[in-house]
């Protein structure tokens, strides 16, 4: 078939099938009363079905099975986030079960994704690289990790972070048909697409969440897809982190103003700037839709870092500088509303 037709077929189909799955997955979790209530800690308003990224994961495994037999097609290593995730996930999502367990669960996840796929082989970061084996092992069990968990963190508002799993998944996309891996280009234009499907039910009003079984399985799918694109085609992790700077400096930034204070980290909380933003009176989709637009900005400096374009040190500074001013708009706008 030929390459851009295929990408269509992959692209739409993903799409329908996330959208009807998404309504089927409602209808099973509403019925089991899988319902996430709102409090102190949330935004929402009304009690509202969670659990729904068990609908783009079933997209993904269907995806990924149909994607197997291309010579560059997903490997196992990507299976693992995407079906163990979703399942730890969905588990926390009905039990709510203690965050050190759910801990010791995702580094158990983690250390099977790094088993199976390998570590980073080489940490290139902005010119700087770094290749002790011992660093690449841990710095591969933090990359993924950290991500499942930024990736929860951020899930906090209608849209935001199937939105932002859209727009990374159709950059990794673009980079691999660059780089001529197709078959993994394709499984992210999948995942774009899912994400797309899933936000016909969860742009704002959102009808169903991704809960920690859609967030977890973001996060941990798309870390995984980072450590194959930097060991298989050399994606420098300096491009990664970039691509993902805006959840990684929204959590960083939130995490560090709560421990100078005191405040336990691992709580939840409603300090982070997109949260920020949307208790100063802007929409779900207000706040949704502009960070969606810094991470498209950002993806411009983070491609030309996997490019190598020079000068290099000029990319980080760009994305600090862009989210530097977002949250100088964020607190401009908290002084006027109190």
């Amino acid at each position: 078939m030929n390459p851009a037709l295929l990408t269509a077929v992959t692209i739409i189909a993903s799409f329908a099938a996330a959208a009807a799955a998404t309504w089927l997955v409602r209808g099973w979790l509403e019925r089991r009363r899988v319902l996430d209530a709102p409090g102190a800690r949330s935004l929402h308003r009304n009690a509202t079905v969670t659990g729904g990224g068990v609908a783009v994961a079933v997209v993904l495994v269907v995806l990924w099975l149909l994607l197997l037999p291309l010579e560059d097609g997903p490997g196992a290593a990507l299976l693992i986030p995407v079906v163990a995730l979703t399942l730890v996930g969905l588990l926390d999502d009905i039990h709510n079960i203690a965050w050190l367990q759910k801990l010791a669960l995702q580094v158990l996840v983690a250390a099977a994704i790094i088993v199976v796929a390998g570590p980073f082989t080489r940490l290139d970061l902005f010119g700087l690289s770094i290749d002790a084996a011992w660093m690449n092992i841990l710095f591969s069990l933090l990359w993924i990790v950290g991500m499942v968990n930024i990736y929860n963190f951020m899930d906090g508002i209608d849209g935001l972070a199937g939105g932002y799993g859209a727009v990374c998944a159709c950059v990794l996309g673009v980079w691999f048909v660059l780089l001529g891996a197709d078959g993994l280009a394709l499984f992210m234009y999948g995942l774009m697409a899912a994400c797309l499907g899933f936000l016909v039910w969860n742009w704002s009003p959102a009808r169903i969440f991704l809960g920690d079984a859609g967030s977890m399985m973001l996060g941990g799918t798309l870390a995984a897809v980072g450590i194959i694109g930097q060991r298989e085609y050399d994606v420098p992790v300096g491009a990664l982190v970039l691509l993902f700077s805006v959840f990684i400096g929204d959590t960083a930034f939130t995490l560090a103003r709560r421990a100078l204070r005191g405040a336990p980290v691992w709580q939840a909380h409603r300090e982070h700037l997109y949260q920020r933003a949307v208790q100063t009176g802007l929409s779900h989709a207000s706040v949704a839709g502009k960070v969606l637009l810094i991470s498209v900005i950002i993806s411009l400096p983070a491609s030309f870092e996997m490019g190598r374009v020079d000068p290099r040190a000029l990319w980080p500074a760009i994305c600090v500088l862009v989210l530097f001013a977002a949250m100088i708009l964020v607190k401009r706008r908290e002084k006027k509303t109190q």
